[in-house]
């Protein structure tokens, strides 16, 4: 049956009248052309994280409209039709690319089309504590015992550095001062102490004055962060259990220039901190003095007691970049 096209043509006397103007039949359908056929590359499909890719597309049959979806992406969505997207995170993404116009549309899915690594970790200091003291970061510094041959017990990976627990002794890491200033930096290890009575140091550096200092501990069964006259503590307690637990501080300055800005994570996942029982945590700036006192490990720079480390430090890294928690929690799981 053929469709009637109608228009209301007005005339003089004030009436309208509906006229029949054209007689159209469903062939007349094709005039509108053919329905697009969907479908796009990448400028590359196998990138770093953090990295671009530009998409292209490849869409036959004159589209009009372009909507795409990449799971992973920022953008997540977009209209145009050859869009710029960014992947943040490592993982093997989908895109979906829908296209339209006055005949119809199309779809196609790409599945596992993206893969996305994550950026090779650059680390200053890496000691693995499997019976000496060699450092395999890219400092290549081999760790000083200051009180004679070090003992190596069992350790989460292997062995693990044996904390004297005697006032005095400890390592250091000679002519390496730490990251300093305002500067981002990540400390992490894995430790184990069954003591709970006092400060116990994993890593220290800088001097004793305020803002100048950063030290890594457990203090009251919690992690401690010191910058120099002030304190920020984990939400987190009961780590001085006897079992391996493993700690990451982060400080990124974009985050904000406090000690209250500083990240811990405990056993891979992010830790609240405990601003309520820290001190002067949400005043005191980060300016870390790198010039003067060798990174020590095990002991405080401060303390005439020392707040030395009773108990095992194993696999201890130092960086001057910010780890995420996704980057920290595959390498609590061995990744």
């Amino acid at each position: 049956m053929r469709n009637l096209k109608y228009r209301i043509v007005k005339i003089a006397m004030g009436l309208f009248v509906t006229l029949a103007l054209t007689n159209c039949s469903e062939g007349d359908e094709a005039n509108l052309g053919p329905v697009p056929i969907a479908d796009f590359q990448a400028s590359e499909t196998s990138i770093i994280e953090k990295n671009d890719i530009v998409f292209t597309d490849l869409s036959t049959n004159e589209p009009t409209l372009w909507t795409w979806q990449f799971a992973g992406g920022s953008p997540s969505y977009s209209n145009e039709q050859s869009p710029s997207v960014t992947y943040d995170y490592p993982g093997i993404y989908a895109v979906t690319l829908t296209v339209r116009n006055a005949a119809g549309g199309d779809e196609i899915v790409k599945t596992d089309y993206v893969e996305v690594t994550g950026k090779p970790i650059i680390y200053k200091s890496k000691y693995a504590f499997d019976g000496d003291l060699t450092d395999v970061g890219t400092n290549g510094i081999t760790a000083l015992s200051n009180y004679g041959d070090p003992v190596f017990g069992e350790g989460k990976f292997g062995n693990a550095w044996q904390g004297p627990g005697v006032t005095g002794q400890y390592l250091t890491i000679p002519d390496y001062k730490g990251p300093g200033g305002s500067g981002t930096r990540t400390i992490m290890a894995w430790f184990k102490t069954s003591v709970v009575a006092g400060r116990k140091t994993i890593v220290s550096y800088g001097v004793n004055a305020q803002g100048k200092m950063f030290n890594v501990m457990i203090d009251k069964g919690k992690i401690r962060v010191e910058a120099g006259g002030c304190s920020l503590f984990s939400t987190r307690a009961g780590l001085d259990n006897g079992a391996w637990h493993h700690v990451a501080v982060t400080y990124n300055p974009e985050d904000g220039p406090l000690l209250k800005d500083v990240k811990i994570y405990i056993d891979g996942a992010f830790d609240y901190n405990d601003l309520a029982g820290s001190y002067r945590a949400d005043v005191q700036t980060i300016d870390t003095d790198a010039s003067t006192t060798d990174v020590m490990i095990g002991h405080a720079i401060y303390s005439k007691t020392g707040y030395f480390f009773p108990g095992e430090i194993d696999d201890l890294r130092i960086l001057d970049e910010v780890l995420i928690e996704e980057q920290i929690a595959g390498i609590v799981a061995g990744n």
